[in-house]
């Protein structure tokens, strides 16, 4: 007899309307299949994710068991792999891939030669799953299965509440990976204060001083725009960190930060947008000098009523790149380091966990999480 579990799952509503509804349902207790080198992972915390908020309102089409954030423990993995995982804690890569070996395109490339074949792998295989996103059951549940080599040992110095936060760190840490924000920058922005946005300002800046170690010449100046003075107050310490380096934290919702905000107009040599609002796109251009770099994070299910307005990107020659999931090894790496530099130690990622559900109350959770001006919102097993 199939054993069962407790999952939160989105289905279209039944007496129709738009977006999606989500209970807390008994479902099949998924079997992982050692041929295919997956494991089961019990499932200890997960995060709301603005994303799964933006799933319920239609984005991706997605229905099913919602979910990419989490950490958990293993409790069954391969005959092969069982010294290296069971029993362990555990993030993940929520892309999986096709199987070692691949078929695709994209994963059937030879390493030799090839830098970026890890990354395109991960993010780009024509043929991949995304936990909770595409295709593939999410980790609002009480198990989840996945392959082994998406699996990710969290490190004794790493709490749970801290290994929660490994994916959108790595979504943060993408923007570094692609090396889109550098050191040769001298004005750089991030527009958005939410959790994404307050992780990537936490991880660029901390990323450029480590850059910046020895050098000599002209600094970084990395200007945060936000609306909520409570959470742009968190990144505080690392705006009096120095290093070659220096934060203006920007509250637009006052008469001073929306001066300072018109003064930046056509400034910036690179704009990270994540203010997950579709109309962030065309304040993210205005920021820009021409020739810049703008870098989009944000997924929304909606458009602006007026329609993606292209012009500024072609008479500015704008270059504008996409930013998606991101290194969870980097990330756990990140969140275990105890340096006096290191980002747990200026940035306190403890205080973006706002409120914590039990799934039963996945519904309540939810409501939290979509409340304007909301942190972090995170769902205990």
């Amino acid at each position: 007899m199939r054993m069962m579990m407790k999952a939160a799952v989105a289905r279209a509503r039944r007496e129709g309307g738009g977006g999606l509804e989500l209970k807390v349902e008994s479902v099949p207790r998924p079997v992982p299949d050692h041929a295919k080198d997956e494991a089961l992972v019990k499932v200890t915390r997960a995060g709301v994710c603005n994303t799964d908020l933006e799933i319920m309102r239609g984005y991706m089409g997605f229905e099913g068991i919602l979910g990419h954030e989490f950490v958990g423990v293993v409790e069954d993995a391969p005959p092969g792999r069982r010294e290296e995982f069971l029993g362990k804690r555990v993030c993940a890569d929520i892309n999986v891939t096709c199987d070692d070996g691949g078929v695709c395109g994209v994963c059937c490339i030879k390493e030799e030669g090839h830098e970026l074949v890890a990354r395109r792998r991960r993010n780009h295989c024509p043929r991949r799953t995304v936990m909770g996103i595409l295709g593939r059951s999410g980790c609002f549940a009480e198990y989840i299965v996945l392959p082994c080599r998406n699996l990710h040992v969290v490190d004794d110095n790493v709490s749970n509440e801290e290994a929660c936060f490994s994916e959108p760190l790595a979504a943060a840490l993408r923007i570094v990976e692609q090396q889109l924000a550098s050191c040769a920058d001298e004005r750089v922005a991030v527009l958005g204060d939410g959790k994404l946005g307050l992780l990537i300002a936490a991880a660029l800046v901390t990323s450029l001083r480590q850059q910046k170690r020895g050098m000599s010449g002209a600094g970084t100046k990395v200007f945060v725009f936000g609306r909520h003075r409570k959470k742009l107050q968190m990144l505080q310490t690392l705006s009096t960190g120095g290093g070659g380096v220096e934060v203006e934290l920007v509250d637009t919702s006052t008469p001073e930060g929306q001066s300072t905000l018109t003064d930046a107009a056509a400034s910036m040599d690179c704009v990270v947008e994540a203010t997950g609002s579709p109309n962030g796109f065309d304040q993210a251009c205005g920021l820009l000098h021409p020739l810049g770099t703008l870098v989009l994070k944000s997924t929304c299910a909606a458009g602006v009523e007026k329609g993606l307005n292209l012009a500024m990107i072609v008479i500015d020659e704008l270059r504008v790149v996409g930013s998606r999931c991101g290194p969870t090894d980097l990330a756990l790496k990140v969140l275990a380091d105890q340096g006096p530099l290191g980002f747990k130690h200026t940035f306190p990622l403890g205080e973006l966990v706002e409120a914590v559900y039990k799934l039963d109350d996945i519904q309540e959770a939810f409501e939290k999480a979509g409340e304007r001006g909301s942190l972090k919102v995170v769902v205990e097993m």
